[in-house]
Parts: C-alpha cells; structure tokens; sequence
C-alpha cells in the first residue's frame, strides 16, 4: 500500500498529530485502518459501465485475464460494476486497454469515491483523549470533587445538547412523514436517562401509524427516505441485530443515530431507569462511573460482553437489595399491557415522594460505589437469576420446571408454549424487568464474568480500600492488576455458535416415530430423528448451497465428549455426541443472491421447497463463475455439531481456521441471522 501520511498528518483521514502517541494511535486506529484498507480499494479498481445485466458474469471473466479479482460489486440495476484488483497494476493496465465484449465497447473509467460514501475527518482516537482529560481528576483530594471534575470533562452540557437532540428529531420526523405519512418519534437510551457521555449516539424510536408488515420492507422504505431527505448520511441497514435498527448520521449537528421501528420497548425501558435515577441526585454519577470503568477495562461494548442496559440493571438491583428501593412489579400494580404490539407489560406508576431508607440516606457516593463492586463480587451467578422484577434474586431451578415458577411471572408461565424459555443456564442471568424471557447478559461468556470479577475485587482490595481518596477514580479507571488479566483467557473472536431450538414446527416428525407416545422412550426417539434432521439440512445447505468442500474429522474422543458443556447445558445427548468437520469455502455464494433467473426459471418451477430452490440456484451462479473462482480458500473452518436434551437444541459452533481478510467473520455473522430462520421455513414447508 502506498504511503499517504506523514509524521505529521494523515492525508487519507486528514487529520493533523499533535505528538508521537497520538500518530501511532491514529495508525493502529480501527477507523484509519478501515479508511486506508478503503483508499486501497480505490487504486486497484475499475468501474465498467455499458453492458447489458446478462452480461455482467461473463464482464467480470472477461476482466480476470488482467489479474486477480479479489472483489465484484454489481449495481442494484446491474447498470455498473466495479471490479478490485489484487493490484494496482492490473486496474492500470485495464484502464490503458480498449475493451470489446460481445460486440460492444465497454466503458471503464477509474474508480472514484462516491460522493455520497464520503467520509468526515477523523478525530483523534477517542480513547487517548479521554485519558488525557481524565489526569485532570489527578490530585483532587475527595471522591465527591472527583465526581463533579469527572461530569464536567466525561459528559455534555444538557442544556447545549437537548436544541441539537430536538433538531434531530425533527428533522427524522420530517423525513419519515414524507414516506409513510402519520407517525411519531421517540428518543430512548442515554440521551433520555442522562447517562450519556461526550458524542454518545441517540437512540429513537418510529412509531409508524401503517408500518409495512416485515421488517425489512421497513427498514428499506426507511433508509431510501433518509437517503431522499438530504439530511442524513452513513445510512446503514442492520437487520440482524435483536431489534433491527437503521444507523446513520445527521449532517447538520454529526450526531449518530440509532433509529428502530419495531416496538416502544427501549422507550418503556429508559423511562424506568430515569425513575430509579430520579430518586437521587447521586445515583446519576455514580452509574456512568461505573459504566465507564466497565468500557475502559474491556468489560463491555463488544461481543461476550456486558451491555450498557445490562450494566444500569445490575445497579439498579444492587439499590434495590442493598437500599430497598421498589421492585418493578410493585410498580406494577394496577396496571396492565397497553402496547399491542407485544405481551409483556412494560407499565409502571410512578410512585411520588419515595422515601429512601436511613442507611441509603447516610451512606456517601464512595459507599455506595464500594457497595457495588462487592455486591457483584460475591453474588452467586452459578445457582441465581438477577431479577429487578422481583427486586431479589431468584433460584434457576425454580425455572427448570413450569410449576416451580414464581406465580409473579403469570403471563411468562400462559405463554411458555409460544416463547422462548429463559436462558437462565448463561454464566450470568439477568432477567428483564419487563420481558420476562430475555437475559439481558445472555451473550456473556464465562471467561468475561470471570474478568469482571476480579476487577471488582482489585478494585475493592487495591484502590478503594484506602484511608486516602486522592486520585481515586483516576486509579479506578487506569489501573489494573500486576498480571494485567493476562492468566484470563479472553473470548475468542474466531469461534461463534449458532444455536437452533426445537420447536413446534417440528410436529410433522411425530408420525415417524415406532413408538406410542406413553412410550418412555418416546421422547428420545422424536429427538433423535429431530437432530438428525437439521444435521442433515446444514449439511446439504454447506454442500448444495453454499458449496463448501467438507471433510469430516475422527472423532476418535468420542466416549469421553458426553462429559463436554457449551454454555453450561445439561445433558449432551449422545446420538452425534460432537461431530466435526473441516469446512472449506472457495466461493462466496450466500451473497448477492438476487439475479435474473429466467435461464433456470423451468427447474425452479419443480422445485417443492426453498432449500431446493437454492440448491438450484447456487448449482447455476456456480458454473457460470468458473473461469473467476480463486484458486486459494476463502476461508477454512472447523464446524462441530452438538446436541442437548434439556432444552432440545443443537449448537453449531465455528471455529476459525484460516480467511481472507474478514470473509470467515461475514459469514458466520450471516449464518447466526439465517440459519435459524431458514432451518424454521424448512422445518414449516416439511409439515404442510
């Protein structure tokens, strides 16, 4: 890659350095290394315009012959295409050529960045300057001084920030109406609860009055309105995430936004944490130092980690078993559900005057703050649920059968047959005080619960322990233990699992099982034939679809793999005990999947399900991509099958291998958003 910087600036980013730490910083930074891989791209490509859409297969064979193409793009109307390189020579040498294909002159021009991609300067890493500003907590003799100095340089001014958050609003609205008509906006999160901090994103929700029904239709309707209004840019669909979201940016004021149209649950839940926030003054400061101990020790932010939400949660229960404060179902009472849109109640009374109990009264913010990191130190996350619906903690057996559930959790208990059950078996549960099926710390690993404890103790033992308050906080969010964790294993990046659950689309087994249903061995028999089945439906998606090479692996440790837990499950079945594979990928064939199908509309037509329409789709794009396939792997995986009993459920765990730059991390990032869903349509197609 060329050189496009200096000691003293960066020209891809333009950004200027002021010293030698904030250049290297710059460097290793994920947004320049993300802008340069971007600039690279640029210089090693082409963008080819008229052609018709049959053609653009045979373009792109027809341009390999320069050299190695390491990436497509086709336009959404298969008007252009733009062609990466390898190198820059190969982009070079087709820009100096004439080009003719089927008797037509193609145009290729060199490729700029559009206008619309474009890019705002780069600050400088976000992260060093907070520690700068942060040395001015250096030498302030108590914590409560500590605390006000640590508001001023960590968080807005409200009064500066609420026009801009109001403009952004307005013009969200504005561009919203223009496409669907009547509807409403509701800023949620941190903006709201005032537990922001500096550039921090708003969260909004759209209450659209005739939303269309899937959620994707939505989300694209959406984004071309955002695109349309000319106030907002960076516009990036992410249907896969929990709640389906659209991030993007307002040109005017630069605030990221994070706008969700699927239901006012993130609105119900901010405005229960600004209550519990409102009862005391000191309450506010005391939680973003916690949640910003937990972001600069690696505790949250990320995959396997603590999220904010779950972060507030924690606190809230801690005040609620150490202060008395309310339950969420005391605030409850004499209420009931009043958003349609799903079962749970997620109203509340607010309940004016709370008195605070004595001891919450006398205690000072440290106390307080000490009281948390050992409250979480010894809490029994093995045996127990976090529930600040009850305000206690809860048993997990209690859950493992439907009549030992507490009767507070009635509406849990009439829907089980509909829900997904309560991931208590996680390394931590904490239930939602609202949806009484979701652990909010569901994706916690046990090697982070692990960290997150011992930085509690390190910070009871080491810094908080002292006579002396001086430099307090700034010891609390700069320092770490001798060994720096580094006895913790870390979550592994390269490894992802991909959970499937039984489900009553799978009734349709039930008549192949050679056994009366009063058998003992009913149950077994039905698990079996279901795990077989989705082993062999991913196996024929890896070959058929995706066309994956696929070896498997002797798993000579078989006798001794039924003492094996994912995630703490029970009972690992012993039909498949762990089969393994090595998965190899020389094609990229879960994208872009839309085409024009007319030359295989006739064996489409025979087609009964979805997966064979795939199979015969991806059979074609497969043949007419053989003169482009690379000769090296996309990427190489392990893949291991494991079946559990208790609840029926197969994980798929992948384990990376090898990959070319980031294609190993896109798909397994697709396949834990499709795979269960697709496995569900078949399972659905396979009853009818």
């Amino acid at each position: 890659m060329e050189k496009n910087h200096s000691d003293n600036c960066c020209d891809i980013c333009d950004v200027k350095f002021t010293g030698s730490k904030s250049r290297d910083a710059h460097y290793n930074g994920k947004k320049h290394l993300q802008r340069a891989k971007l600039h690279q791209d640029i210089h090693c490509g082409v963008f080819v315009t008229a052609f018709n859409a049959s053609q653009s297969n045979g373009v792109a064979q027809y341009f390999s012959k320069f050299g190695k193409i390491i990436k497509t793009y086709l336009g959404p109307k298969s008007n252009y295409l733009i062609i990466v390189f390898e190198k820059k020579a190969s982009a070079e040498a087709v820009l100096n050529t004439k080009h003719f294909f089927e008797g037509n002159m193609l145009v290729v021009e060199k490729r700029n960045q559009p206008t619309k991609l474009k890019m705002a300067p780069v600050e400088e890493s976000s992260d060093a300057n907070s520690f700068e500003i942060l040395k001015r907590l250096q030498g302030i003799p108590n914590v409560n001084d500590q605390l006000e100095m640590f508001l001023q340089v960590m968080t807005p001014d409200f009064d500066q920030v609420v026009p801009n958050y109001h403009k952004v609003n307005t013009d969200l609205l504005d561009a919203m109406k223009s496409k669907f008509g009547s509807c409403e906006v509701y800023p949620f999160g941190s903006t709201t609860t005032r537990l922001q901090f500096n550039n921090s994103d708003i969260d909004i929700y759209v209450n659209i009055r005739n939303r269309p029904k899937e959620d994707e239709d939505c989300l694209k309707q959406a984004k071309k309105a955002l695109y349309s209004s000319n106030l907002f840019r960076n516009i990036i669909c992410i249907p896969s995430a929990r709640v389906p979201i659209i991030k993007c940016v307002h040109i005017e004021t630069e605030i990221k936004c994070d706008v969700n149209f699927i239901n006012m649950l993130g609105v119900r839940n901010s405005q229960l944490i600004h209550y519990y926030l409102s009862l005391d003054s000191r309450l506010r400061s005391i939680m973003l130092v916690i949640k910003y101990w937990a972001k600069v020790h690696g505790l949250a932010g990320g995959n396997q980690m603590f999220t904010n939400y779950s972060l507030v949660l924690m606190f809230l229960f801690y005040l609620q078993q150490s202060y008395s404060f309310p339950s969420v179902f005391s605030l409850q009472q004499n209420t009931s559900p009043s958003d349609q849109q799903f079962i749970w109640n997620a109203n509340i009374v607010i309940t004016e005057n709370q008195s605070s109990s004595v001891e919450f009264v006398n205690a000072t913010p440290l106390t307080i703050l000490k009281g948390f990191f050992k409250f979480y130190l010894d809490f029994p996350y093995a045996t127990h649920i976090i529930c600040p619906y009850l305000g206690k903690s809860v048993d997990k057996k209690l859950f493992e059968q439907l009549s030992t559930i507490p009767q507070e959790f009635i509406v849990y208990k009439m829907n089980i047959e509909t829900i997904e059950p309560l991931k208590c078996h996680m390394p931590v549960c904490l239930q939602d005080p609202f949806v009484h099926n979701f652990n909010t710390c569901g994706t916690v690993f046990s090697k982070t619960l692990q960290k997150y404890v011992i930085l509690c103790e390190f910070a009871l033992k080491n810094i908080l322990s002292e006579n002396n308050e001086v430099n307090m906080l700034y010891l609390l969010f700069t320092e770490q233990p001798d060994e720096k964790l580094s006895h913790i294993p870390q979550p592994n990046p390269n490894n992802y699992i991909v959970r499937i659950r039984m489900n009553k689309y799978s009734n349709h087994l039930r008549k192949k099982v050679m056994l009366p249903e009063n058998n003992p061995d009913y149950k077994r028999e039905l698990l079996k034939l279901w795990f077989e089945e989705v082993h062999n439906y991913v196996q024929t998606l890896f070959k058929k679809v995706y066309k994956f090479n696929i070896v498997e692996v002797d798993n000579s440790d078989r006798n001794n793999s039924k003492n094996s837990r994912l995630d703490n499950q029970s009972d690992v079945y012993d039909f498949t005990d762990c089969k393994k594979y090595i998965v190899t990928s020389f094609l990229n064939l879960w994208d872009s999947r839309n085409m024009n199908t007319s030359p295989i509309d006739d064996e489409l037509a025979k087609c009964k399900t979805t997966l064979e329409r795939n199979i015969v789709v991806s059979e074609y794009l497969w043949q007419k991509s053989i003169n482009i396939r690379p000769s090296s792997p996309l990427f190489v995986c392990q893949v291991n099958f494991m079946c559990l009993e208790e609840p029926a459920m197969v994980n798929i765990e992948l384990i990376r291998i090898n990959s070319y730059k980031r294609v190993y991390k896109a798909f397994c990032k697709y396949l834990l958003y499709r795979l269960p869903k697709d496995f569900e349509q078949n399972e659905i197609e396979l009853s009818l």
